[in-house]
């Protein structure tokens, strides 16, 4: 739980600091506000769910069109509808993309800009928030989630992997 709470203030500082640094229009944009995590692992799925306008149309699973180049990396560009085809339910939680997994309520962070990020993540390792071995799911440049449990992470892989996606684990504090 206190690392919950750890990435919970990590995410929450990028969020800050990206509206702090300007930019384009971060503000209207779903895809491009860095959340803050939840630090509640409770069994409650996501407040709001996404309306007609905004739900992505699932593509073709792997196995019902199987793709000779083999499975897409997930970006936070296809995030949404790699969720989706995969089954997960998902929507917004105070701006934050969470999704249902295992009973849990995943907070998925897709910051502005990765760069100022890292260094976030790196600030809160090196004070000590999180251990050096800790480990988020995404593809370390453009998005992460942050599962309470090693077994929802093994969940979301998986069943990103069924419908066609591939994405792993990756260490949350920078090298």
């Amino acid at each position: 739980m206190r690392t919950m709470r750890a990435v919970g203030v990590a995410l929450a500082l990028a969020w800050v600091l990206a509206g702090c640094t300007g930019g384009d229009d971060a503000s209207t944009s779903p895809s491009a506000s860095a959340p803050a995590a939840s630090a509640s692992s409770s069994a409650a799925t996501p407040s709001a769910t996404p309306s007609a306008a905004q739900t992505p149309t699932p593509s073709p699973t792997a196995s019902s069109s199987p793709d000779p180049a083999g499975p897409v990396p997930v970006t936070a560009a296809n995030l949404e509808d790699a969720l989706a085809t995969a089954g997960f339910e998902c929507g917004d939680l105070d701006g934050v993309l969470n999704c249902a997994i295992g009973g849990s309520n995943v907070p998925f962070g897709v910051p502005d800009d990765w760069a100022a990020d890292t260094e976030l993540r790196r600030d809160a390792c090196e004070q000590g928030y999180l251990p050096a071995d800790y480990q988020v799911v995404g593809d370390d440049a453009t998005w992460y989630a942050a599962p309470d449990y090693v077994e929802d992470a093994e969940t979301l892989i998986e069943r990103l992997a069924a419908a066609g996606y591939t994405t792993d684990f990756f260490d949350y504090c920078p090298a």
